[in-house]
């Protein structure tokens, strides 16, 4: 096999590389809810799967596969806790039937089924053992924040209950380089580098 031949099939694999999804989309976002006399703020990264989830067409909706970040809480401006996010919580996981979240996204907002989020919402656990779920009716605003103790319905801590209204903030996240398009460059490169000899070579040839 020629050099040129290798070259080509070093671009073929890059480009094959190029066309397979490169990551998971990953969102920062501030959530900032009130229902006096408390607030919570919300605020971490929601990483969202590659390709729109079909179920929710003709709206663009992905599932939500990962948040992190950090909860906190006042009561009349004072600190009332502070935790972390520990992760996504599903159907099969909130601890009863006060939350249906189907944790799924939407980019950009849609404000036919609530914004970002859709009535069911997008629910997660924190690292103090409680549940919140963020949600939207459709065509309303603001948004609004459940807050659950596992051991009371729609009770939070410290009487911290639901229906914390509030809007959903965010900015996309730098989307890193592909790995595959620094080799794709090099392919190219090399092709025309051996491709120009060649053409020197038959030129001095036929002189």
């Amino acid at each position: 096999m020629s050099r040129l031949q290798v070259c080509f099939a070093a671009l073929v694999g890059a480009t094959i590389m190029l066309t397979a999804p490169v990551k998971a989309a990953s969102y920062n976002f501030t959530f900032d809810g009130t229902l006096d006399p408390y607030e919570v703020i919300v605020t971490g990264t929601l990483t969202t799967s590659d390709t729109p989830n079909p179920g929710v067409s003709p709206s663009v909706g992905y599932d939500i596969t990962g948040i992190i970040g950090t909860v906190q809480a006042f009561q009349s401006g004072n600190p009332l806790f502070n935790s972390t996010i520990a992760g996504l919580a599903t159907l099969a996981t909130v601890p009863n039937d006060y939350m249906f979240p189907d944790n799924i996204f939407y980019y950009p907002a849609n404000p036919s089924v609530g914004g970002y989020v859709d009535l069911n919402g997008l629910a997660f656990e924190d690292s103090l053992g409680n549940f919140y779920n963020i949600y939207a009716f459709p065509l309303v605003d603001p948004m609004s924040i459940d807050i659950m103790n596992p051991l009371v319905l729609n009770s939070g801590p410290d009487g911290l209950g639901s229906d914390l209204g509030g809007d959903l903030s965010l900015r996309t996240s730098v989307t890193p380089l592909p790995a595959a398009l620094p080799l794709f460059a090099t392919g190219l490169g090399a092709i025309g580098l051996l491709a120009r000899r060649r053409m020197r070579k038959a030129a001095a040839a036929v002189a």
